[in-house]
């Protein structure tokens, strides 16, 4: 297999990217009222820009404020033969819990073919946006279920910790975070690649 470098690397790989929550489903909501939502989608629209700049063919669940189900962004991935599957969230805690002890980012994964991935995303927002590491979990989601693509579910970071939350609010925070992402997607093709698992 050829060696590629820079840009190269994501030529012709399909990827999905989707922007969590939309429409009546507002998900977590910051302190001043702001909808996780929206955060989601202005990451995902950055990613996705990056993702396409980069030569990678992408598809995605919302360019907008609008309702998909669950289950049809899991589709959605699939229909589009995405080699790469990425849900952008950002999160909450339940009642009770203290968001200035429990914060930070974390990725979600459940089979084994993306815990690479979510390492990888997960040791690059960290170092990227200077925020506490929850780590990566083995949960299963709907959004992670699938083997084919291999798919994560990130969360940048907590809605309702304050600090945090300042942060979401700077768009050049959210695009920091799609810049991480995107890198990170970067790192794990070139590694699979590598291994020879896809040409």
């Amino acid at each position: 297999v050829p060696q590629l470098k820079g840009s190269e690397v994501l030529t012709g790989v399909k990827i999905f990217v989707d922007a969590g929550h939309g429409g009546v489903e507002k998900g977590a909501v910051g302190p001043t009222r702001v909808n996780e939502k929206d955060i989601n989608l202005s990451i995902a629209n950055k990613l996705v820009e990056l993702l396409k700049n980069d030569g990678a063919v992408v598809s995605y669940s919302r360019a907008d404020d609008r309702q998909v189900g669950l289950y049809d962004r899991v589709n959605m991935a699939k229909d589009n033969n995405a080699l790469i599957s990425v849900s952008i969230h950002n999160n909450s805690l339940p009642n009770g819990k203290s968001p200035y002890i429990q914060h930070g980012t974390e990725v979600h994964y459940y089979n084994e073919n993306a815990k690479m991935l979510a390492h990888l995303i997960n040791i690059n927002l960290v170092r990227d946006l200077n925020l506490k590491n929850n780590g990566i979990h083995r949960t299963s989601l709907a959004l992670n279920r699938s083997t084919n693509p291999v798919s994560v579910l990130v969360e940048v970071a907590y809605m309702i910790n304050p600090e945090e939350y300042v942060l979401l609010m700077n768009p050049n925070f959210r695009d920091k975070a799609a810049l991480s992402i995107a890198n990170s997607i970067k790192q794990y093709v070139s590694l699979i690649r590598d291994e020879n698992k896809i040409v």
